[in-house]
C-alpha cells in the first residue's frame, strides 16, 4: 500500500498539463459547469477515477500542477479542491472582522463569497471528494466552501508548511450554518 500510495505522488507531481488559474477557478460554478467545460479549461485529466451507482456517473479527475481535483456527478461539476503555491495561498488569510459579519441562518452564500471571495475547495452533498469527508457529518449541512491558508511551521528546521482550511457549512438553501477551522500538515 505505501507503494502505491508513493507511485500516485510521483505521477501527480510528475505529470504536466495546463496550470490552473485563479480566472479558471471563479469560473467553475457548482451544479452548472459541465464536465466538457473543465476538460476546455484544463485539457485532458491526467488522473481520473469512474464511480458507477445505477442511474449515476460521478468521476474524480485530476488536472494540472499545481493539482485541481474536480468531482462531476453525470457531467456536471459537483465539487472541487484546488491546491498551488504559498504565493496564491496567501491571499486567503481571513480575518476575524469579516467572520464575526456571518450570522447563522441568516447569511447566505453570497454573503460569504462577498466577504471571503472564491473558495479553494468547494462542494455539495453528498460528495466523494475524500478533502470533504467529516464536513458533511449533520443531515442540515448541505454545502461546504472551503478556504486555505499557508502557514510556515515555527520550527526552523523543518521546512515543510501546514495548510489551515476554514470549512463553511451551508443548508439546502444556502443560508449559513456554522464554519471551523483546521491546520493540516503537507507530511
Amino acid at each position: 500500500m505505501k507503494y502505491v500510495f508513493i507511485l500516485l505522488s510521483l505521477l501527480l507531481v510528475g505529470c504536466g498539463g495546463s496550470r490552473a488559474t485563479m480566472e479558471k477557478l471563479r469560473s467553475i460554478r457548482i451544479g452548472e459547469t459541465t464536465e466538457a467545460r473543465m476538460n476546455e479549461m484544463f485539457k485532458k485529466p491526467y488522473l481520473c477515477r469512474t464511480i458507477r451507482e445505477g442511474e449515476t456517473v460521478t468521476k474524480i479527475c485530476a488536472y494540472s500542477w499545481p493539482y485541481c481535483e474536480v468531482e462531476t456527478r453525470n457531467g456536471v461539476v459537483i465539487g472541487y479542491r484546488y491546491l498551488y503555491d504559498q504565493k496564491l495561498m496567501d491571499q486567503w488569510k481571513w480575518e476575524d472582522a469579516k467572520l464575526n459579519q456571518l450570522v447563522v441562518g441568516q447569511s447566505t452564500r453570497d454573503d460569504v463569497l462577498q466577504l471571503l471571495g472564491t473558495p479553494t475547495a468547494h462542494a455539495v452533498k453528498p460528495t466523494k471528494l475524500p478533502f470533504f469527508h467529516d464536513e458533511f457529518d449533520t443531515p442540515q449541512v448541505a454545502e461546504v466552501l472551503a478556504y486555505g491558508a499557508c502557514t510556515t511551521r515555527s520550527n526552523p528546521t523543518d521546512k515543510s508548511d501546514d495548510y489551515t482550511f476554514l470549512y463553511i457549512r451551508l443548508n439546502q438553501e444556502g443560508k449559513f450554518l456554522s464554519m471551523k477551522s483546521e491546520t493540516r500538515g503537507n507530511d
